[in-house]
């Protein structure tokens, strides 16, 4: 995980910027990073996140953004969040925060020479990405945190202007000079490094008018004289003083010790038309290379996501500090060609620089040596294309430190990284706003803005892809008179590879890439990659892809680590991969192509007994007592999934419920049939607890198809059952009354009374929440019994609360508490944690009814605190309800508000339609 404070906050997991919260919550990490590995104290904290005398809930408040950092970070390797008395401390490596890396990077260049120093202090300048905090901090805030660290930064550059000037490098730095003496005047240092680097470049006049502007500035604008410093250097300036004369020595006069006169080669290809985005990627590049110091990055990505162009495009950009010239090569090593050799590229950079053919050695150390010694003492940008291994690379690497070498290749190179200190660059997929922004630039704005949603269509199709976007876009702007939309429907079959080639072509040029990079694969990785097009799920942990390919963990380990340098998978975030669409798309013509039906079958059924035995493990541990159907699971010769703790076991449905959800669907279109109505039974407390509810009426929907196709009637009933619970929450009563009643009515013909028990409180539910509460309770009495006869605890004590509701809405207080009290009694001693956070909202909810503001609040404020470590959003936000309308009781309108916006950001995120209630309590408008 790396946490970027030097500009707009950000928290990102690999490629991918994590959502930390609200403001308040993302300022108190940063104020934490910020102090990292050390304690803040509270009241430091809450005087930061409000100005002037804290609100009564500050602690409340502070401790909640506490306790959700935490559940953020948890996952985190290495960073952990403490309470040390009244402080807290953020435990974090420091190369991980991109303040202390700057710190440490500024330390470092104190102690070495000027150009190892100018190195660094640049490499700890380019971490910077704007001023700190933007958009989060006010005035005041930033006072307290950013000051020292914006000093620090104008010190950085003054070292390092200082160094670079003492090497000799005058001339390239008048640009920047110009506009740090401009943007900061009253630091007069860099009005000095730029008099004495226009004196040196043969412009004494104008390093005297530029000494006058900032004289003029000065004391216009603060009333003040330019220092004695600064009067003398520009007096020096004035009578020529031969101490302001450049370095004798610097590189860039001195005469190399090779005879031939210097030619200066430019062989950077066409930039790229229509680049677009890329723009931490560029920044990146940027600080690694920009300065030269002798540095190598290697820019991997997977095939046709844009790595010679970025290169490229960067490199134009660039190009004048580089001005001895610019060598470029493509070393074919993903080409139908044969890859070119290190010697073979020699020989080309070598005439370039102007060694005649008859001079250039025959060996290829001899090569490599002259290479070396015509580069010592230049500035020279070496970029190498389409790069194979390692040993392609490192004779073409420099020995000059003034030299800086660009590859890309489709593997990490991780012997290069490893052992040359190349710096390695991942390149990811373009973001959706800069997908949309190529084809906008390909196809005009006007066609894109006139039909957003089928262009998201049509960059989602791509993959997110440059080549595939740019392929797709080529055809468009032939096409004048067709829309996006046609393209889109063309496009949308069961591969969009077969739709992206050319006209006329049988193959498109991003299969053919492809092609390649799976040809170069061991045969056993490429049986790996093909069967991970069978997966139906956007991404995976490494022991499920295990289960899939029939292999132990340690052999899957070392699988994805070849596919993953090859960048045929990627990881998401730390623990996942994945395929994006375009490769899955791939794999599964593979797999199609090469392995028989009954292999594709084994695989599939090797991973839905996965996710199957995990899922089951999973919900036992985090919803004892809650009625399923018998699962497949139990019969599985497999050894039995375990989760040590709930942690674990919410984790994992958190992690994996997208790919359940897509196995579900894929099951119930092509079998097998039963493991979709499983899965789906196997989900339904998750999904209703942790309120995904779009989820949940995927999965039952297609779990019912599953079971009306196979002619199932008992899992027909347990799906309408789910469909019922799911419509209800989102409140579509009728909906849910006829799935409900088409459950009961097969329980009860197959005589299953658990079935019939846990449906009657559900129509019980539906009857409540629409007034008709005698019949509410005549269902949740009749459930109840049921209930007690068949030894359901858990579900009875459900029951009970679901009485105390319904009394309480009749007005009937003391049955209310009666009901109420029970079902937290029998929860709590049998370690119930759902049934006993309902029944401790219903208590709060009837003290409350009574006037009793102090029982309710002793009642609420353990409901929220149970639900939130549980994760039972539905809940979470009907306890912080109930804790609103208690603080409005007593008179705290400020604080009831508070809770109120809590909870109504829950049912918002989950699309509740308890939202309603909490804009009315808040006198907002209805979405």
């Amino acid at each position: 995980m790396e946490f970027r404070l030097l500009g707009t906050f950000e928290v990102r997991d690999e490629e991918r910027v994590l959502d930390v919260g609200p403001r308040l919550r993302q300022l108190t990490l940063a104020a934490l990073l910020l102090e990292a590995n050390r304690p803040v104290r509270v009241e430091r904290l809450m005087s930061l996140l409000w100005d002037g005398e804290p609100p009564s809930t500050a602690r409340n408040s502070l401790h909640g953004h506490i306790s959700r950092l935490r559940r953020l970070l948890a996952d985190a390797p290495g960073v952990s969040l403490r309470t040390h008395g009244a402080a807290y401390a953020l435990h974090v490596d420091p190369a991980d925060v991109d303040a202390l890396r700057f710190r440490a990077l500024t330390e470092r260049a104190r102690d070495v020479p000027d150009e190892p120093g100018a190195a660094l202090l640049r490499q700890a300048l380019g971490l910077w990405r704007g001023d700190m905090l933007t958009g989060l901090a006010d005035d005041r805030v930033r006072r307290q945190l950013c000051t020292v660290w914006a000093e620090s930064r104008m010190t950085a550059y003054e070292r390092c202007l200082d160094a670079e000037l003492r090497l000799g490098r005058h001339d390239r730095l008048l640009g920047e000079l110009t506009e740090l003496a401009c943007d900061h005047p009253t630091r007069e240092r860099f009005t000095a490094q730029l008099l004495i680097a226009l004196y040196r470049s043969g412009r004494p006049g104008d390093a005297i008018a530029a000494y006058r502007r900032a004289k003029t500035v000065l004391a216009q604008e603060f009333g003040l004289e330019p220092g004695t410093e600064l009067q003398g250097l520009a007096m020096a300036v004035l009578r020529a003083d031969p101490e302001l004369a450049a370095p004798a020595c610097s590189f860039e006069t001195a005469s190399t010790a090779f005879g031939p006169p210097q030619v200066i080669p430019r062989q950077l290809t066409v930039d790229t038309v229509h680049f677009t985005g890329r723009e931490e990627s560029l920044a990146r590049l940027d600080a690694v290379l920009g300065g030269g110091a002798g540095r190598c990055a290697v820019v991997s990505g997977t095939a046709g996501v844009g790595k010679t162009a970025l290169v490229v495009h960067w490199a134009h950009g660039v190009a004048s500090r580089f001005p001895d010239g610019q060598l470029y090569a493509d070393l074919r090593g993903w080409s139908t060609d044969a890859p070119l050799t290190a010697s073979e590229v020699l020989v080309r950079f070598l005439r370039a620089l102007g060694i005649p053919s008859a001079q250039i050695p025959v060996l290829g150390d001899e090569q490599a040596a002259l290479y070396r010694s015509l580069l010592a003492d230049r500035r020279v940008l070496i970029i190498l294309d389409n790069a194979r291994s390692a040993e392609q690379i490192r004779p073409l690497l420099p020995g000059s430190p003034h030299c800086a070498v660009a590859v890309t290749s489709r593997t990490d190179l991780h012997d290069l990284v490893a052992f040359d200190d190349a710096v390695p660059i991942g390149l990811q997929l373009l973001e959706p706003d800069a997908a949309l922004t190529l084809l906008s630039r390909i196809v005009g704005p006007d066609r894109v803005e006139s039909q957003p949603a089928e262009a998201a269509d049509l960059a989602r199709l791509c993959a997110w892809l440059p080549l595939a976007l740019r392929t797709a876009a080529g055809r468009l702007a032939t096409r004048p008179s067709h829309t996006i939309g046609r393209l889109v429907a063309e496009l949308g079959g069961d591969t969009t590879l077969s739709g992206l080639a050319p006209p006329g072509e049988p193959l498109s040029t991003l299969r053919d890439a492809f092609d390649l990079s799976y040809a170069g694969l061991d045969p056993a990785v490429r049986a790996a990659f093909r069967k991970l097009g069978l997966a139906p799920g956007p991404d995976f942990p490494l022991n499920a892809a295990a289960a899939l390919w029939g292999v132990p963990e340690e052999t899957g380990e070392s699988v994805l680590a070849a596919l993953l340098s090859a960048h045929l998978v990627h990881r998401p975030t730390p623990g996942r991969y994945g395929l994006h669409d375009l490769l899955h798309d791939y794999a599964r013509e593979r797999a199609h192509a090469e392995e028989n039906p009954e292999q594709r079958q084994e695989a599939l059924a090797r991973l839905l007994d996965w996710y199957l035995r995990h899922a089951d493990a999973a919900v036992r541990e985090l919803f004892p007592g809650f009625l399923r159907l018998p699962s497949t699971a139990a019969g599985s010769t497999a050894r039995p999934a375990v989760f040590a703790k709930e942690a674990d076991a919410r984790a994992w449905l958190e992690a994996e419920a997208p790919s359940i959800v897509a196995s579900i669907q894929y099951t119930s279109a092509h079998g097998p049939l039963e493991a979709a109505w499983q899965l789906a039974d196997a989900l339904r407390g998750f999904f209703w607890l942790h309120g995904r509810y779009t989820d949940w009426l995927t999965a039952a929907r297609a779990g019912l198809h599953a079971a009306c196709t196979a002619g199932d009637e008992r899992a027909q009933a347990v799906m309408h059952h789910g469909l019922g619970h799911a419509c209800r929450q989102l409140a579509q009563y009728p909906e849910a009354l006829e799935h409900l009643t088409k459950a009961l009515r097969i329980h009860r013909r197959f005589d299953w009374r658990e079935g019939e028990a846990i449906t009657l409180g559900n129509l019980g539910m539906v009857h409540a929440e629409q007034g008709r509460l005698t019949l509410a309770i005549d269902h949740h009495l009749r459930a109840k019994a049921l209930h007690r006869e068949t030894g359901a605890r858990a579900s009875e004590a459900i029951a009970l609360n679901n009485l105390g509701d319904a009394y309480r809405a009749l007005g009937d207080t003391d049955a209310a508490l009666r009901h109420h009290r029970a079902s937290w009694d029998m929860s709590h001693k049998a370690g119930f944690r759902q049934s006993e956070v309902q029944a401790a909202i219903g208590l709060a909810a009837t003290h409350l009814h009574e006037g009793q503001v102090t029982e309710a609040l002793d009642r609420v404020h353990d409901a929220v605190t149970a639900a939130r470590s549980a994760g039972f959003l539905p809940l979470e936000g009907r306890a912080l309800t109930v804790l609103g309308q208690a603080h409005r009781s007593r008179g705290a309108p400020r604080e009831a508000r508070l809770y109120w916006q809590q909870a109504l950001d829950i049912f918002t995120g989950l699309n509740s339609p308890e939202a309603h209630q909490l804009r009315s309590y808040l006198g907002l408008p209805d979405a």
